[in-house]
């Protein structure tokens, strides 16, 4: 049986000579991507809040927040995601909603978390629907003082500014074509090494001799 040594070098002269196939694979992979994301992904909107903790309804001194309190407002930060996550909350949020939206929707939507080292908790939902995102936001932070004022028993939260208008912020049509291109460029670059090394052909008295170690008595010219 004929074995093949086949070298990096032969594998860039292959992929050279392939060149056409190569770049087709790559545009194709682009566009098919490009062209999902843009026909048929439905677009993402983003509304975002950020609220700020307080260990007491009065966390100052003389006007100025004391250290201990500000120390003390950071660590309820993580107790007052959790209830803001809680499914009692979410119901609440439900009714209070204009928009019609399920406790399940409502559940997928919210992102929240604290930023490090502080008191402050940030808050985002991303819907199918701008004015969604930005009713569920809307509805945390209307009833984000009251839950958690009555499950927890002190402490009291602000919220930074307005619920803003929800942005759009997907999809990204460019970076998934990207993506589409690479992908592309990859499998036809598989298919272009597959099928050379199912091609048994000698192309060549360089890549018999390579091949075996046969004498070779003389060589026919191609006729073009």
């Amino acid at each position: 049986m004929v074995v093949q040594n086949i070298t990096l070098s032969d594998i860039a002269s292959l992929f050279i000579r392939q060149l056409k196939w190569l770049l087709i694979g790559l545009v194709v992979g682009a566009l098919l991507l490009s062209m999902y994301t843009v026909l048929l992904v439905d677009d993402r909107y983003t509304s975002s809040v950020s609220l700020y903790v307080k260990n007491t309804t009065e966390d100052t001194k003389d006007g100025v927040a004391t250290t201990n309190n500000l120390y003390a407002a950071r660590m309820l930060t993580n107790s007052y995601v959790l209830i803001l996550q809680d499914p009692e909350t979410l119901q609440k949020m439900a009714k209070r909603m204009t928009v019609s939206a399920s406790v399940l929707d409502i559940y997928n939507a919210l992102k929240i978390n604290t930023a490090e080292d502080t008191a402050i908790i940030n808050v985002s939902a991303t819907t199918n629907d701008a004015i969604l995102s930005q009713a569920i936001c809307q509805a945390l932070c209307d009833v984000a003082p009251e839950m958690l004022s009555s499950i927890v028993g002190a402490g009291a939260v602000r919220t930074l500014g307005t619920v803003p208008a929800a942005v759009k912020t997907g999809p990204n049509a460019l970076k998934n074509g990207l993506l589409g291109g690479v992908a592309g460029l990859l499998l036809a670059a598989t298919v272009v090494f597959v099928i050379h090394l199912c091609d048994t052909t000698v192309k060549s008295k360089e890549e018999l001799q390579r091949m075996t170690d046969l004498p070779i008595l003389g060589e026919i010219p191609s006729l073009k």
